[in-house]
Parts: structure tokens; sequence; C-alpha cells
């Protein structure tokens, strides 16, 4: 099962841990510990372009830095630490993901790849079956086993395994963000065109459009 993924507030050059109690120092005081918030800021890095965060099984908080070109770690005391050292030059991290491997995936918008980060720290880039100005968005793992993301550049949902093989599905629009639903789909936007998307692990593409404006001028 994969790891429940922390929504936490992002800003250029902070990470901010927002009423995760679990994730922050010892509180001043009782009346404090709800709702408090504790900004980290990641010394030496002026424009960071904090993009994506996820929590993985050791309780750390991962996050990743496009600007910076670089995927860090921040520990429960808020220690961070560099997670990729050897991060591809210009690769663009933005979104994470823990796959079914246990290991950390992350999307690479400028490069074009998809990267993934094992347990002992070691990067791994595919590109093999990746069409060229995918530019990758964010990934989140399926219920497949596999890991689903989208390709902004190229209007396709992607999927890799966590051998590395890739196949990419064609979609109406360029879709941003995915994440794996109840029903045993994955579910991403076209912001674009004001829809909502769904791909079967199969394969099968759904896509609707929300009036949103009709619905508030309704409920209004």
């Amino acid at each position: 099962m994969r790891p429940p993924v922390q929504k936490l507030k992002r800003a250029a050059g902070v990470v901010a841990l927002v009423g995760l109690v679990a994730l922050m120092p010892a509180a001043k005081s009782s009346s404090d510990a709800i709702g408090q918030v504790t900004q980290y800021p990641l010394n030496g890095t002026t424009n960071a372009g904090i993009a994506d965060l996820l929590t993985t099984l050791d309780g750390q908080v991962w996050f990743a830095q496009f600007y910076a070109n670089q995927i860090n770690r921040i520990s429960k005391t808020g220690q961070i630490s560099s997670a990729t050292p050897n991060l591809p030059a210009n690769a663009g991290p933005r979104g994470l993901a823990v796959g079914a491997d246990l290991n950390v995936w992350f999307t690479e918008v400028t490069t074009g790849a998809i990267g993934r980060i094992s347990s002992g720290g070691e990067v791994t880039s595919f590109t093999n079956g990746i069409t060229s100005g995918a530019q990758p968005q964010f990934i989140t793992a399926g219920p497949d086993g596999n890991l689903w993301f989208t390709e902004s550049g190229v209007n396709q949902i992607g999927r890799i395994t966590p051998a590395g093989e890739i196949k990419e599905f064609p979609i109406s629009n360029s879709a941003e963000f995915i994440t794996d639903g109840p029903d045993g789909n994955l579910w991403f936007t076209e912001p674009g065109a004001n829809q909502i998307g769904r791909i079967t692990p199969a394969g099968k593409v759904t896509e609707k459009t929300y009036n949103l404006w009709r619905r508030l001028l309704v409920l209004g």
C-alpha cells in the first residue's frame, strides 16, 4: 500500500510544516500544538522552487526543488539533508511518489525522464519510451503496482513499471496532477480544458468537463 502523502504548505526557499504535530519539534506549550507553523529555511538556496512533497515510511518528508535541481529530505526535528547529490544536471525534479518497490520515484520535467531513488541513494533515470518534449509533471503509485505520470507537453498519461518499462496513453488535453482513486483507477486534472480525467490500469481514458462557474451561479 502506498504511504499517505501529507499536504504541506510550500514557499520559495522554505519548508513549512502546517498543523502536523507528529512532524514538528516538541511544542513550546500544550496550547500551541494544534495549528502551530514551524518554518525551516533552506540555507544557501535562494530560489529553490519547491514543487512537491511526500512522507515515506521512515517518517521523513521528501521535497523536490525544481529550480535548485535537488531532492531533499527533512526529518521530524527539522534537519534537512540531500537525498540526491548525483541528480542529472538540469533535470527539473517536480513530482514525487513512493512506488510498490518502496523506492522514491520522481519526474524530470526539463530532461523528459522519470527518475528513481533507491534506499541507498542511487539515482536512475528512465527515458526509453517517453515521447520527446513530454515534460513529465506529477507522478503517483497505481493500484497495479506501476507508477503513473502526466505528460503536459504531449497530452499523454505515462505508465512506468518498477523495472523501468514505459507505456504512454493519449488524452485530449494537457494534464498536470494525478492520483490513485478509491475505485482502482487513476484520476488526473486537465487545467487548461477545465476537465477531470480518469484512466483505468488497462489504459481506458474517460474525460469530463466541469462547468464550475455555472455550478457556482446556481448555488449562489
